[in-house]
């Protein structure tokens, strides 16, 4: 697309007179928006990161008539901005919140050709950055204190196993207590995270956990050994929710807990090991894991053993059809009743839908329900439909992570409206469903793309 320099430069030139302020509301606007974001600058210089970011408006705007300079620069950082924590998703955060910013500060002249050329340019300079990193890694690197340049990144780190095997057995003692931190560390810096155990035995859950970090201890010393249960444990660990940008959590939440339980052992040169070691055994786990899968299978319960993985299960049309027809009569309360679920269940998806008209909303997702439920014997069709409507999604901030909740939500509302009618059989129909057609919508959509588009209204 053709950038539109000159109103870009302008609407620029509007607002540098309040740029200390501007970048304050951004800030300010930001973390009312998406509350999620905040953990990533817990640890940062916040006025050092608001010049940083003044100076990257600046940066782009005056090279906007220098294409290649200003694409060398931004792929340079955006292979840096990987290395603490910035994922895929987080660019539309960003994006929405530079957009509401300008809005508040241009006011009238706040027109939409100006506000289009400010998405299209958005767009353009989060592809680039988003061309230069390597989210392989990136999307299991622990978050660092602050963002800064890191000019250098080669081989995987030499884990400093001796370090990793004296800190592990001084908190050995104290295991039961330590887990139970880390939970609670964990909740309490990504309350996010809480969704995803709410089906879950958390004494068992802690248990496993427990065990998991003895089995990578013991076995530090056989890489072999622990190559291989790492991989079967990212692969079973994806069948349940788990996704990439979940690893960096998990991952603080267990450092915030090594410094509480080791003290004034807790030296520079074991948080490193254990950075360094977290971020093997994350590879190693997503290596062993098949996302193309994971990110649309519903989250059920905690991660546990999953033997089987083949082809997509036989869809049980008769329990879909007879399930789906004893909620007709009450189709308009079954629609408000799964939004009410979605929101209670997973709050921070609310600001996705924040400019949205909810009745309209409403309608269109009992149409796209009755669409899939009066196709499912003409596949063709249906597979036709469901990939446009991939295609759609993409282009309002849906993710591969939005999938799991929305499927979890709604197995809920069925539950609540189906009552003692609710069977298994009619749970694992439905299951099997949602994950068909989340495969396919999927299929629709182009990640490369839609994981850095702007949100600007939530479609069905």
């Amino acid at each position: 697309m053709s950038l539109q320099v000159e109103l870009l430069e302008n609407s620029f030139k509007g607002i540098q007179p309040y740029a200390d302020n501007f970048i304050n509301s951004f800030a300010k606007n930001l973390f009312a928006a998406y509350p999620q974001v905040k953990p990533l600058f817990e640890n940062t210089n916040i006025p050092i990161q608001k010049k940083k970011f003044l100076g990257f408006l600046v940066l782009v705007v005056n090279n906007l008539r220098q294409p290649d300079v200003l694409d060398k620069v931004l792929r340079g950082l955006g292979a840096r901005n990987v290395k603490y924590g910035v994922l895929p998703e987080h660019y539309p955060l960003l994006g929405s919140s530079l957009l509401a910013t300008f809005e508040e500060y241009l006011g009238d002249s706040w027109t939409p050709e100006i506000r289009q050329s400010w998405v299209d340019v958005y767009g353009i300079v989060s592809q680039i950055m988003l061309d230069g990193a390597e989210y392989s890694e990136a999307e299991i690197a622990l978050p660092t204190p602050e963002p800064e340049p890191i000019e250098e990144e080669t081989k995987a780190p030499e884990l400093q196993v001796e370090l990793l095997e004296r800190s592990f057995e001084a908190i050995k003692p104290n295991a039961d207590s330590f887990v139970n931190s880390f939970y609670k560390n964990l909740f309490a810096a990504y309350p996010e995270a809480k969704p995803l155990f709410d089906t879950t035995d958390m004494g068992a859950q802690k248990k496993k956990l427990l065990n998991s970090l003895v089995l990578v201890v013991e076995n530090l010393r056989k890489p072999d050994v622990l190559d291989q249960a790492l991989r079967g444990l990212g692969a079973r660990h994806v069948k349940y929710g788990a996704l990439p940008e979940h690893y960096p959590l998990v991952g603080n939440a267990l450092l915030i807990t090594f410094k509480q339980y080791l003290g004034a052992s807790w030296t520079p040169e074991i948080r490193q090991a254990w950075i360094d070691a977290y971020g093997v055994i994350s590879q190693i786990m997503l290596d062993g894991a098949d996302y193309s899968e994971a990110e649309i299978a519903l989250s059920d319960s905690a991660p546990e053993t999953v033997e089987e993985e083949a082809k997509a299960p036989s869809l049980q049309i008769e329990l879909l059809e007879r399930s789906f027809e004893a909620i007709k009569p009450n189709a308009d309360y079954f629609v408000n009743s799964f939004y009410k679920n979605l929101f209670a269940a997973y709050p921070e998806v609310k600001p996705l839908f924040k400019t949205t008209d909810m009745e309209v909303l409403k309608k269109k997702l009992l149409n796209s329900l009755v669409l899939v439920v009066e196709n499912l014997r003409m596949p063709d069709v249906l597979e036709q439909e469901l990939k446009d409507l991939g295609t759609r999604y993409v282009k309002y901030g849906a993710l591969p992570k939005h999938y799991p909740l929305v499927g979890n939500a709604l197995l809920i509302t069925f539950k609540q409206y189906l009552g003692a009618s609710w069977t298994p059989e009619i749970r694992q129909a439905w299951i099997d469903a949602y994950g068909v057609i989340s495969q396919i919508m999927l299929d629709g959509a182009d990640y490369s793309e839609a994981e850095i588009a702007l949100p600007n209204m939530v479609s069905v």
